[in-house]
């Protein structure tokens, strides 16, 4: 098990590391353009740890990383083939910021399709349920989108967050954020 915990712990480190692994700070490797700011202000999202984990708990080995700028930080690795990373941050009643990572490369047909399962729990966990219709349609346009542009970056206000989702080159994978709207 110690062997797994060191393994996860730094692929994990490696890839959060490349995706601007200090969200709080806003010292970011993700290029600062209008299609992808990178945020400063970062305020609790009305979302809890066991909301976005709903239905996720038995796919991903959770494990609590380095606080972050005094806050409370969780990432986890899928456990079946680690091609999907998760980075929460802020208390578990009340996160601050998400980021949800999809690797592709090397990924299976198979591996593919699973993985647009967990995007849609994920998408759904911090979606209210009247907006479900409309989450799940951006999703979709958003997706098709990343496949015509490298640059394309899908934005969706819900509540008082911002979901975001694009491609980032240097994992081969899509990212999806979830942090405060900027006003």
């Amino acid at each position: 098990m110690k062997r797994v915990t060191i393994t996860l712990a730094i692929v994990l480190g490696v890839v959060f590391t490349i995706l601007c692994f200090n969200p709080l700070t806003a010292k970011s490797v993700i290029p600062t353009t209008k299609q992808s700011p990178v945020v400063k202000q970062y305020a609790k999202l009305g979302l809890s740890y066991n909301q976005i984990m709903y239905k996720l708990e038995r796919f991903f080995q959770m494990e609590r990383g380095e606080d972050i700028e005094g806050l409370p930080q969780y990432l986890g690795m899928t456990k079946r083939y680690g091609t999907v990373c998760i980075q929460i941050v802020g208390e578990k009643d009340d996160v601050s910021f998400v980021r949800f990572i999809v690797l592709l490369q090397n990924a299976s047909e198979k591996q593919i399709g699973e993985n647009d399962i967990l995007i849609k729990h994920f998408l759904k966990n911090i979606s209210p349920a009247s907006v479900w219709t409309g989450v799940s349609q951006w999703y979709t346009n958003t997706l098709s989108g990343l496949n015509k542009s490298i640059d394309y970056v899908g934005k969706l206000a819900i509540g008082n967050f911002e979901v975001e989702m694009f491609v980032e080159q240097k994992v081969s994978g899509i990212v999806i954020m979830v942090h405060k709207r900027m006003p």
